[in-house]
């Protein structure tokens, strides 16, 4: 199984722009964000506990390789995504 995610600029975009829905974040701003590792902004938007869990999976990179490789979050960006892989 190919447990890459290439995506495509567009579906980058959708992601994106629903963290941001979700976040009430400007997607540029967390765009931004991102690409700077600048992480503290994000995670103050989310509560104690999903910040906890998101922070650990960012310093444990095999643990976030195993919860991106789990069928239901596959399937869960692959529907976010369009049904499309990059």
């Amino acid at each position: 199984m190919n447990n890459n995610f290439d995506l495509t600029p567009e579906q980058t975009q959708r992601l994106l722009n629903i963290a941001g829905e979700k976040l009430g974040a400007d997607p540029a701003q967390l765009q931004q964000q991102l690409e700077s590792g600048r992480l503290d902004q994000l995670l103050g938007r989310l509560d104690p506990q999903r910040s906890a869990e998101l922070s650990r999976l960012l310093k444990d990179p095999e643990a976030l390789r195993q919860t991106l490789s789990s069928p239901g979050v596959r399937a869960m960006l692959q529907a976010m995504l369009g049904g499309r892989r990059g």
